[in-house]
């Protein structure tokens, strides 16, 4: 190339620079998984999978209405169950051992929202009022405390060192999904996935059960706004693979109308359009990935990673491990490395018309004595 103008050379150079160093850039997925192409055929069952169901122990401290979000964490003979804004701990089989106190003094919390687990330290990071950042260890004693003055949050993700946050609210001040804290510091100091990934202006108003998961000791992130899962690499998240949703996309010209109208009421309408405006949820069993997409069945779509280009589909997750087809299976209520987690409430396996006080059923091959006023159970996949 023929340069006369040094100058514009320079500049030239200047913008190539800066171009290689920006932190989270947009970039192309490794893969592009088609969801509108997939098979709705019913020949998948993953019948490998082993199905433990685990009861929670009621008391007058433990009566638990419902499970947001539940960790297993076997090693150490924990479990880790998010109820009613508060933190409960239970040992391997169940047995309630205690849980936060709630209020405004030293180790209490407000409104815990979310949590996750530090296996290195042996500690758990609670994430209260959107806002607070508590440490405890694994008997429930208190820690420490860090107030977020930016970059409220929705969920976390704690290992070694690390720290990562969920922005509750992108697209206005705050641009990027994922901001990493710093404890010596006191403040966000890097960010990662900016909004640019995503096809809306500003986040939607819907909420997973969990942002993170690890695979093979790998992380992975998954936000409802944006059709991808991401993968960090140590130094950054990129994108791993996108999603293509076919005519369940919200067209653009809807997105803008809808948000300029109310951000609150978008999912719904979209919806009422039969449009598919979040991802529900990412999880992982084995080599397969299954991903929960918000159309009004609610679908899942399972690939298997070393043939991403076949894809199945059904209307539940459940179907796929031989659950009941109800409520409670709807989502996972999480996804550890090699297990995956749903929360049942015995409500949900009761008729309108059952007044029984007792009944059995089985769940993953394993009959179960029940009550409609239990304790919500869980069923570990492995």
């Amino acid at each position: 190339m023929n340069m006369k103008n040094p100058l514009l050379f320079f500049v030239l150079i200047l913008l190539l620079l800066n171009s290689c160093s920006k932190k989270s850039s947009f970039s192309p997925a490794l893969g592009v998984i088609e969801l509108d192409e997939a098979a709705s055929n019913t020949d998948l069952i993953l019948q490998e999978a082993d199905i433990n169901i685990i009861r929670l122990e009621e008391t007058e401290e433990s009566l638990l209405s419902g499970i947001q979000k539940a960790y297993i964490e076997m090693t150490s003979d924990r479990i880790f169950v998010l109820s009613d804004f508060n933190l409960h701990f239970f040992d391997g089989e169940g047995k309630f051992l205690t849980k936060l106190p709630k209020g405004r003094g030293p180790g209490e919390v407000l409104q815990a929202i979310s949590f996750d687990i530090n296996r290195t330290r042996q500690t758990v990071f609670v994430l209260d009022d959107c806002r607070f950042i508590l440490e405890y260890d694994f008997d429930g004693n208190f820690i420490r405390k860090s107030q977020l003055d930016e970059f409220y949050s929705m969920h976390l993700y704690s290992e070694q060192d690390m720290l990562f946050l969920i922005s509750n609210y992108v697209g206005k001040s705050e641009k990027s999904y994922v901001g990493q804290y710093n404890f010596k510091e006191e403040k966000i100091t890097q960010r990662y996935v900016p909004n640019d990934f995503s096809p809306y202006p500003l986040s939607t108003n819907f909420i997973p059960t969990y942002s993170f998961f690890e695979k093979s000791n790998e992380l992975y992130f998954f936000t409802p706004d944006i059709f991808g899962l991401f993968k960090y690499d140590g130094d950054d998240f990129k994108l791993l693979y996108s999603y293509e949703i076919g005519d369940k996309k919200v067209p653009d010209a809807l997105i803008k109308k809808l948000f300029a109208e109310e951000r609150s009421s978008f999912r719904a309408k979209a919806k009422l359009k039969n449009y598919a405006p979040n991802l529900l949820y990412v999880a992982h069993h084995k080599d397969y990935f299954l991903i929960g997409l918000d159309d009004n069945q609610r679908s899942c779509y399972v690939f298997d990673t070393n043939y991403p280009d076949k894809v199945y589909c059904h209307p539940n997750i459940s179907y796929f491990f031989n659950l009941p087809d109800i409520n409670s299976f709807k989502y996972p209520m999480g996804s550890q490395d090699n297990t995956l987690v749903f929360a049942c409430n015995p409500t949900d396996l009761f008729g309108k018309d059952e007044f029984e006080s007792t009944k059995t059923v089985t769940i993953g091959g394993h009959p179960i004595d029940i009550t409609i006023e239990d304790n919500p159970f869980l069923v570990q996949i492995q």
